[in-house]
């Protein structure tokens, strides 16, 4: 009875694993123009296109997401955009991530604009993938404001191999007074 008890919650507490982890593998994600708002004090953006986490892994993958916006207007505002995305172990491999003219936009007092853009996080590996994000826009405006933005970067003991990262044109802007700004592009930590 009691090892029928341990493998019971055992085989439980791995389908709970399972089911924190996140994956895309063989799909196209189409999300062109797509547009997310969020107006008034303490608002927040959060824009996750092809965003994989909990264990994350994009594999054998298009994710699509031209000119996709991302806007937090008010005091203390926050707009978090993710696209093409892995967190937690994050892995993205064979991934191809259009995110050509994308924005993500933070104006108020201690706003914060966080943009990624093909990141694997914790962990994060990398391979044979191509990340485009030609003319990626992130802004922070206001007082105190942060803007972080990042291309093609991977953490937390990464590495990048047989990949293309091109962010011919990305800008990352802070603006007000002790604002941050910035830009990581092809980066392993």
């Amino acid at each position: 009875m009691t090892f029928t008890k341990t493998a019971l919650v055992l085989s439980l507490g791995l389908a709970a694993l399972g089911a924190m982890a996140g994956e895309i593998k063989d799909s196209r994600i189409y999300a062109n123009d797509a547009d997310n708002k969020a107006f008034a004090q303490d608002s927040k953006a959060l824009q996750s296109i092809g965003f994989a986490k909990g264990n994350g892994k994009v594999h054998n993958s298009t994710i699509d997401a031209r000119g996709a916006v991302n806007h937090a207007h008010g005091q203390n505002s926050r707009a978090e955009q993710h696209i093409g995305a892995a967190f937690g172990n994050g892995h993205l491999h064979g991934v191809t991530v259009d995110a050509r003219r994308v924005r993500n936009e933070a104006f108020g007092r201690n706003a914060v604009a966080h943009q990624d853009i093909g990141v694997a996080d914790g962990n994060g590996k990398i391979f044979r993938s191509t990340i485009s994000a030609v003319g990626a826009t992130n802004y922070a405006t206001g007082r105190d404001s942060v803007a972080l933005q990042q291309i093609g970067r991977a953490s937390g003991n990464g590495k990048i191999e047989n990949s293309t990262i091109i962010a011919n044109g990305a800008t990352n802007t802070a603006q007000g007074l002790r604002s941050r700004a910035e830009q990581k592009v092809g980066v392993v930590e």
